[in-house]
């Protein structure tokens, strides 16, 4: 789920999405990734089942679940830092020392819609679930053949 808000900063503080208490939460449930701020609103993904906890009144006025229009994902694609990393990351796909933390492959998940095709996304983390099964499957002491 993606939403959007407005940071709201009065003279003493700058009020923000707050997130859960992830100790609280499964451990294979993916974080909350603030994508991006354009024009003021600031976009973040929200893992499908997660529930917010209370927000301060200030960005709770502004907080609203949108739609990812194909206007609106080019500019948070040109736009987010997170999206551009999962790109370096796929075009570095052929360096096998690369690997993914579960918390990488989870955001990674959420943020593949950006991407210019979500299948590269999806073949990417098939990749390295295929290649950390592969390096799991090595007996301990023994030099890795990969």
């Amino acid at each position: 789920m993606f939403y959007s808000y407005k940071k709201k900063t009065d003279q003493f503080t700058t009020y923000e999405l707050v997130q859960p208490d992830y100790a609280q939460l499964p451990k294979d449930m993916a974080t909350i990734t603030e994508l991006c701020t354009i024009d003021g609103l600031t976009y973040v993904s929200i893992p499908d089942g997660m529930v917010l906890p209370g927000q301060p009144v200030q960005v709770q006025k502004t907080l609203k679940e949108i739609t990812l229009t194909p206007e609106l994902k080019a500019k948070i694609r040109q736009t987010s830092p997170h999206v551009k990393l999962l790109e370096r990351r796929i075009a570095q796909n052929a360096d096998e020392n690369v690997r993914l933390s579960k918390q990488d492959e989870l955001n990674m998940e959420c943020l593949k819609n950006f991407l210019p095709s979500p299948s590269l996304g999806a073949a990417y983390i098939e990749e390295c679930r295929k290649w950390e099964k592969k390096v799991q499957a090595i007996p301990i002491g023994e030099i890795p053949k990969l």
